[in-house]
């Protein structure tokens, strides 16, 4: 008898978290709509993108059971993609199991460029088996201590990162994951509320905004 209490109690808490987990989620999702509408942007609850199969960003390779949700969308006038929207995956199982929540704003540039990323020690590690070699080091060894860089490409990374982006990177994205290859730029951080949501975007685009000139000489866009 103790023992079908305890499964049936186990089985209550269960179910009440579960709930709860929902309502929360519906919350979050009616939020994040509204959100969307505020700043002109569309809403989808759902991937209407399928971004973690379709874009080359190593960020979607983390873990299993990847998902991404709440996605705010719009395309500029100069025809950019951007997107902001919830990111999680997991990693593990049973005892082990883990979930991260990730806030992302993902930008489109028109460009075709090689894999940079940039994020906190040790996040990228899954990084290495793909584009090989240790971290790329810059004369600021403030910068160093803060950022790990890898990229296919060093000369890119080089021509990227310039002072003026190190500034940026330290005083306005400290702790922010980033990745750019071909056409996108990529911000994850941790999970924000549904109104800090723009504010990823708003890094992305300032991002791309402080990239320095010799990379748009030096790398193209395909169609110019």
């Amino acid at each position: 008898m103790v023992f079908i209490a305890i499964f049936v109690i186990a089985g209550l808490v269960t179910a009440a978290l579960w709930y709860l987990q929902t309502l929360a989620m519906a919350k979050r999702r009616r939020r994040m709509s509204e959100v969307a509408a505020s700043h002109g942007l569309a809403f989808s609850a759902k991937d209407p993108f399928r971004m973690v199969v379709t874009l080359p960003l190593d960020f979607f390779d983390h873990g299993h059971s990847r998902k991404v949700s709440n996605v705010m969308y719009a395309r500029t006038p100069d025809g950019r993609d951007v997107r902001a929207f919830d990111y999680e995956y997991t990693t593990g199982s049973r005892k082990n199991r883990h979930v991260y929540y990730h806030s992302c704003g993902l930008i489109s540039t028109g460009a075709e460029w090689p894999r940079l990323t940039l994020g906190p020690e040790g996040f990228f590690e899954r990084v290495t088996d793909v584009i090989g070699g240790a971290g790329i080091q810059f004369e600021s060894e403030e910068f160093n201590r803060t950022w790990e860089v890898r990229s296919a490409d060093p000369r890119f990374a080089a021509a990227m990162i310039d002072p003026e982006m190190m500034l940026f990177l330290m005083e306005k994205a400290e702790g922010a994951r980033v990745e750019v290859h071909g056409p996108w730029i990529l911000f994850a951080g941790e999970r924000l509320e549904p109104e800090q949501l723009p504010q990823v975007l708003a890094s992305a685009e300032a991002f791309r905004s402080g990239i320095p000139p010799v990379v748009w000489s030096l790398y193209p866009s395909p169609d110019a």
